[in-house]
């Protein structure tokens, strides 16, 4: 993994560090990113640009990391809300937007979908009423990766400090963002008579 020896706005770590500015942040996530087709960026930026910057304004203030509700519907009903003017709302897996703030990252704010309803709804646009569950159809979640910036910790969690230019180290990273949710129904096993569970699929 490669390292920038730069830093970061100080957070529990060795005070001894300065801190960079968002201007230089920038450039050197621009850096990063530019050899790179990113999508995860442009959802980012899609969904960001759609909130209320005023209901959002005192987020930062007191928390390091964080998730709101941006917009959208959390609660399952038992029908799909056809009048709602955006189609996540009308898909047989509908979500809503998640805005994530991490102080220990850059970019500290990104927006990611959650699925809404657990099971998909039928082509009726109303709730499976099917009693066996594991035949059921899955609301399950659509992943890409998106490139950040965050802090090289050390064991104790704490921001590294480079004691020759007195500045916190950052690494390269990848986190995973969800785009929204697709109606998937449960795969079989190798025998093709059985229903797979898969550890960490939600399934």
């Amino acid at each position: 993994m490669v390292m920038f020896q730069c830093g970061l706005a100080i957070v529990n770590g060795d005070k001894r560090c300065s801190k960079w500015s968002d201007s230089e942040l920038r450039d050197m996530y621009t850096e990063y990113i530019a050899d790179t087709q990113d999508y995860a960026g442009e959802f980012v930026a899609m969904n960001l640009e759609r909130r209320n910057k005023k209901s959002f304004a005192h987020i930062h203030k007191n928390d390091e990391s964080l998730e709101s509700r941006l917009f959208g519907i959390t609660k399952c009903y038992s029908t799909i809300n056809r009048s709602s003017g955006d189609s996540m709302e009308r898909t047989l897996c509908p979500w809503y937007i998640l805005l994530t703030y991490d102080e220990d990252r850059y970019p500290k704010e990104l927006a990611t979908a959650k699925c809404t309803c657990r099971y998909c709804y039928d082509f009726n646009g109303k709730k499976d009423r099917t009693s066996n569950k594991k035949r059921k159809p899955r609301c399950k979640d659509i992943k890409i990766k998106h490139k950040v910036l965050t802090y090289e910790k050390s064991s104790d969690g704490k921001p590294v400090c480079d004691p020759d230019n007195k500045k916190f180290r950052i690494q390269k990273a990848v986190e995973e963002i969800t785009v929204g949710c697709a109606c998937a129904i449960r795969r079989k096993d190798k025998t093709g008579r059985g229903y797979v569970l898969k550890t960490g699929d939600g399934d």
